[in-house]
Formats: C-alpha cells, sequence, structure tokens
C-alpha cells in the first residue's frame, strides 16, 4: 500500500484507478481484495488523491471491486430486511 500511495504522490495524480490480475482466471473480487480496496480507498484519501476504481482481470473479463462490494452490500440490505419481517 505504501508504494502505491508513494507513486501517486511522485507524480502528483488526483486520482488513480488500481489493476490487479487473479491467474486463476476468475476476476471475482476476493474478501482481501475487497478489505485492500477500503483501506487504499481511506489512505489516498488522506492525500487528497481519489481511488476512482480497482479492477481485477482474469480469463479475458474484468470485475469491478466497486461495483461487486456494492452488489454484497445490497445482497447483505435484502437478507437483513427478510429477518425483520
Amino acid at each position: 500500500m505504501k508504494e502505491i500511495i508513494a507513486e501517486a504522490l511522485k507524480i502528483k495524480a488526483p486520482k488513480m484507478i488500481l489493476i490487479h490480475n487473479h491467474p486463476t482466471g476468475d476476476p471475482t473480487p476476493s474478501i482481501m481484495d475487497i478489505k485492500f480496496t477500503d483501506k487504499l480507498y481511506n489512505a489516498a484519501k488522506m492525500f487528497d488523491i481519489e481511488l476512482l476504481d480497482h479492477i481485477v482481470i482474469g480469463n479475458g473479463n474484468f470485475k469491478s471491486v466497486f461495483v461487486e462490494t456494492q452488489k454484497l452490500v445490497e445482497k447483505e440490505k435484502k437478507s437483513m430486511q427478510k429477518t425483520d419481517v
């Protein structure tokens, strides 16, 4: 994480997009990817750098950590609504 922030600071980047690959071919973000993205998002914000997205690529496909996290949040909300009824 330090290296990523340091590179962005070195070139005075106001925004950044992180991209990495999953050698397995499945571009679905892992829980580690989601947690890392959250930490990086908050760290970058302290330096006024906006993390626009974190893209995971694999087997000719890609997925956005931001979009996949939002899907998980919505799924959890729906699940909680069902248990409240």
